[in-house]
């Protein structure tokens, strides 16, 4: 029956997989090499959560040391140790932007430091509303400290950290539990050292999967990224290719934005490919691309649009300055020369306006029929001006 069950639903997780997934996800934290930053970190989230829980604990701590002097059931020693943190979170508040990533890493470790001297205090030395201040201080700010801790160092000190946080807790909770003075307070039991200890080391361990899939989830958009590039890249010239191009183009058309379409062939290309081997008419071509890359630099947006041709995007939509743009790149690939003392290989050009009111199909075909016009009239450049 179960087996049947599985087999219908077979992306049900199995409770014994996932357990022993966890343990062998925590236990590899150990194994994890050392890098900088450390694997499993994510130390500019760890930075703005950690500047974000200093500046949110100071108005806390002033509540904590007005309401002291207010109260007269408060202790000395509850309202000295609010007075001293209130003054540790300002001067690091006051400081922060002066401080350096590594002495940030230190001021919250001491932080946690700190903290659980407060614990350990509370449960083995003092006494009355102390005690129940320092639980109540541990249990809340512990797990927000073990997890910019655990953003900071990376998956293998984070859960060692968490160890020891939790160990520590323990123990602390253990040896109070044998006070006669927690009897009262119904906090002599023993066996809230277990719970204590578990909890935490777990929060550890939670933290740590939870590092380790942002690691996973990094190298997924990297690996997206590059096949992303691929995908709208020629491989040859290091161009965008024609999709890449198009999905530029289509930007600025929802952006409302108008542009200049400009195709570049190589004059008798046909006769260039009949006299050049493959390798020696793609470096060709590369050659062409790079010179076109080089000319007018961020001023166009370039891909490889045809074996042959190459089309180059223009930010306006103004025909004197795309005429002039033209002649200017017609001048240095001939400057540079990349045409042939054969004849083979100078360039011709046609160019159209594209309006935000059409589509790029459109303009891309009639910037085609302008290149063609140029290569049958013999005319270097071409201007075909659809409805302008």
């Amino acid at each position: 029956m179960d087996r049947q069950r599985l087999e219908k639903d077979p992306q049900k997780p199995v409770a014994a997989l996932a357990v022993r997934e966890i343990l062998f996800a925590a236990a590899d934290a150990f194994r994890a090499p050392v890098t900088d930053p450390p694997a499993g970190s994510n130390r500019p989230l760890a930075m703005a959560l950690s500047r974000l829980l200093i500046v949110g604990v100071i108005p806390l701590m002033v509540i904590m040391v007005v309401g002291g002097w207010l109260d007269a059931n408060v202790t000395v020693t509850s309202t000295v140790i609010s007075v001293a943190w209130l003054s540790f979170v300002t001067i690091v508040a006051l400081i922060w932007n002066r401080l350096a990533e590594r002495w940030i890493r230190y001021v919250m470790l001491a932080a946690l430091f700190f903290l659980q001297l407060r614990w350990t205090a509370g449960w083995l030395v003092l006494d009355g509303q102390d005690v129940f201040t320092a639980v109540l201080v541990g249990l809340i700010f512990t797990p927000l400290l073990l997890f910019t801790t655990a953003l900071m160092e990376g998956r293998r000190n984070g859960v060692i950290i968490g160890f020891l946080v939790a160990s520590n807790m323990a123990i602390a909770v253990g040896l109070g539990s044998t006070r006669e003075s927690l009897e009262l307070m119904h906090l002599a039991d023993i066996r809230l050292a277990f719970p204590t200890f578990v909890v935490m080391l777990m929060y550890a361990v939670f933290v740590n999967l939870w590092s380790s899939q942002q690691d996973s989830l990094r190298d997924a958009e990297l690996r997206v990224a590059l096949l992303t590039e691929q995908a709208n890249c020629d491989m040859t010239t290091g161009l965008l290719n024609r999709r890449g191009l198009e999905l530029a183009a289509r930007g600025w058309l929802n952006r409302n934005q108008d542009f200049s379409v400009l195709l570049v062939q190589q004059d008798r290309y046909d006769a260039l490919e009949a006299t050049l081997s493959d390798p020696e008419l793609q470096a060709n071509m590369a050659a062409l691309g790079k010179g076109i890359d080089a000319t007018f630099g961020d001023r166009i947006t370039v891909a490889r649009w045809s074996e042959g041709t190459f089309m180059l995007l223009v930010h306006y939509a103004d025909r004197v300055l795309v005429e002039k743009m033209a002649q200017e790149l017609r001048r240095a690939i001939d400057a540079a020369g990349y045409s042939r003392d054969d004849g083979l290989g100078s360039i011709c050009i046609g160019y159209t306006l594209a309006s935000s009111s059409g589509t790029f199909d459109e303009a891309a075909a009639r910037a085609e029929i302008a290149l063609q016009t140029a290569l049958e009239t013999g005319n270097c450049v071409r201007a075909l001006l659809v409805g302008s």
